[in-house]
């Protein structure tokens, strides 16, 4: 069955009024194919949009932190170049992937505990108005949100995309891996 976009999405996510105006005009609701033509398109904030949408349109909290992971790797060594002592950033993912193999309890409090301490540390940086430390902040949350809801993780998913792609600059190559990563994930579900 192919990925649709539907009213009801549309409702539950309320994107854009632009883009629901863009989605209107289209002659198609398959998602892969959407996808396409937005990046094919003219539309300026082309890539806030599918890095709006990709994390909402994935269907499951762990395949959304899957992709948030993704994200915070693809910057990891940008901040670690910045910070190379700084572990934190490292291990927070690295505990999310440990409860992504292995969902139980245990892993769950870890990703959690090794995200807040993560957290704050990137916060600190942050303030700094530095784009590594702001990366490695959503890395640290991407791990914090293995403890949330799904909502929670599509959203910091998304944030994460954003950031990624913040430290990247206007590299196309790091926009179109975190895009294309995220149609492997709408692939695998569907």
């Amino acid at each position: 069955m192919k990925m649709k976009i539907t009213k009801n999405w549309i409702k539950k996510w309320k994107p854009c009024e632009e883009a629901v105006e863009w989605l209107g005009r289209q002659d198609t609701k398959d998602v892969f194919e959407l996808i396409e033509r937005l990046r094919k398109s003219d539309i300026a904030d082309k890539y806030d949009w599918l890095f709006w949408s990709v994390p909402r349109l994935i269907k499951t909290k762990k395949d959304r932190v899957r992709f948030a992971v993704f994200c915070a790797e693809l910057v990891l060594p940008v901040f670690e170049s910045e910070y190379p002592d700084d572990k934190r950033p490292r291990e927070a993912i690295q505990a999310t992937k440990n409860w992504l193999k292995n969902p139980n309890r245990e892993n769950r409090l870890t990703a959690r505990a090794t995200a807040g301490v993560a957290v704050r540390a990137a916060r600190v940086a942050a303030e700094a108005a530095d784009w590594a430390a702001k990366a490695a902040d959503w890395a640290a949350k991407a791990a914090w949100a293995t403890a949330g809801v799904a909502v929670r993780a599509a959203r910091v998913a998304a944030e994460a995309a954003v950031r990624a792609a913040g430290v990247a600059g206007d590299d196309p190559s790091i926009r179109d891996k975190i895009i294309d990563y995220g149609i492997k994930i709408l692939r695998e579900e569907e």
